[in-house]
Formats: structure tokens, C-alpha cells, sequence
């Protein structure tokens, strides 16, 4: 048994309630066999800290003479780039890398960025020229917008997403506050709020619908019963 959490609780730093699972018992045998080989015990918190890569081995000693293994927090990284140890906070941070930080230093990342924008600018150019055509893009920007104005003016509920506006634009037939279709290229489809959000209004699915441009500029600061009063 002291062989056994030598192996997998010391060395591969796994959780006494791991542990108790993989011998098939209670975690208070396994308390037991601890406080009786005298190996310090640690929680599950510890445990996945222990665990994550954010963190380096470093060996210490306990006040018994045992030792036992932790992590401290990982302050520097070598960049893969140009070989330099670094502070943690000259790293983009990223969830896809070992760390939670690039690989890259941000100035060899830039240097990089820098050098295929010259060589593929045509490309570039040509690529977004595309994509602002299309309706996942216009989604997208009117959906930051409209985040936007809902922060400033404080808008209790601000939950207006960029699928819901996609599909708002994509059904949308007639414009709600005129009735003319959608139907030529030159009258373009709006997210238009039914109580604006100036004066109080949700940045949310049920407060908003779709208008052509000409008559979201008309209403305003009205509300759609106050426009369709006095247009």
C-alpha cells in the first residue's frame, strides 16, 4: 500500500479521492494508510494545480523530512522564435497552447504578421473585401454596435446575438414600419429597436425588428407607435 500512493500520489501527483477510486475503497482507508506511512495529504484544488501545465515542478522539503512535490506558478517562457527567456506578459495569451500563452514572443509574432501581410496584401485585401459582402459579417458588426450603444446608455438586458440578428436579416421579407419589400438592392434591411435604447430600451430579441435604412432614419427617438402616429 506505501508503495502504491508513493507511486501515484507523490510522484504522479493524483488526488486521494483518484486514488481511493482506482483501489476500489473508501477515501477514509485511504486517510488511513496516509496518516499512517506519513505522507501529507492534499485537496482536489491542489491536486489539478498540481496538474495543469501553468505550473513548474519544484521540489521542497517538509517539516518531517518528507518530501513531497508541488508547482509554482510559471512567471517566464522561451520564446520559439528567437530563443529568449521572457516575462509571462510579453506573450499573447492563447487557449490552444501548452501555458495558456504563445509560443511566440509578441515582437517576433508582429515581425511575422508584418512580413506575410507584405508578401499576400493583394490576397488579404481581396479576402475581406469579400467577406464584409456576406451576412455573417454584417451579423457580426451590428451585433457589436448595437453591444455598444446597450453598454453606454445601460441597458438591463443586453443579450442580442449575432445568430439571432443572421436570422432576423436572412427572413426578413418587408419592412416592418412601411411595408415595402425588400426587393432591390438599394433599400437596405436595419436592426431597428422598437423602444430605442436611448430612452430606456432592451438590446434584446423582443425589442428589436427589421427596417429599411430610410425609415430607421426617420424614426429616431420614437417608438413604433409614435412613428406610425406621426410618421
Amino acid at each position: 500500500m506505501e508503495s502504491f500512493l508513493q507511486k501515484h500520489y507523490v510522484r504522479k501527483k493524483k488526488s486521494m479521492q483518484t486514488v481511493a477510486r482506482e483501489l476500489g475503497c473508501d477515501c477514509a482507508l485511504v486517510d488511513y494508510y496516509m496518516r499512517k506511512y506519513q505522507i501529507p495529504r492534499r485537496s482536489i484544488s491542489e491536486a489539478r494545480r498540481l496538474q495543469s501545465n501553468h505550473f513548474r515542478d519544484v521540489e521542497i522539503k517538509e517539516a518531517k523530512g518528507v518530501q513531497s512535490w508541488i508547482r509554482a506558478p510559471m512567471k517566464t517562457k522561451r520564446c520559439s522564435k528567437c530563443g529568449k527567456e521572457k516575462q509571462l506578459n510579453e506573450f499573447y495569451k492563447s487557449k490552444i497552447n501548452t501555458g495558456g500563452h504563445a509560443s511566440q514572443c509578441k515582437t517576433c509574432w508582429k515581425k511575422q504578421v508584418k512580413v506575410y501581410y507584405r508578401v499576400n496584401v493583394e490576397k488579404i485585401k481581396k479576402y475581406f473585401k469579400e467577406y464584409s459582402k456576406t451576412l455573417h459579417w454584417k451579423a457580426s458588426a451590428k451585433k457589436h454596435s448595437h453591444n455598444r450603444r446597450a453598454l453606454l446608455n445601460s441597458c438591463e438586458i443586453n443579450d442580442l446575438t449575432s445568430t439571432q440578428i443572421k436570422t432576423l436579416l436572412s427572413a426578413a421579407r418587408v419592412c416592418t414600419l412601411c411595408g415595402r419589400p425588400f426587393n432591390d438592392n438599394e433599400r437596405k434591411k436595419t436592426i431597428e429597436h422598437d423602444v430605442p435604447v436611448c430612452r430606456g430600451g432592451d438590446n434584446t430579441l423582443s425589442n428589436v425588428q427589421i427596417a429599411c435604412k430610410s425609415c430607421n432614419s426617420k424614426k429616431g427617438r420614437k417608438t413604433s407607435l409614435e412613428f406610425a402616429a406621426h410618421p
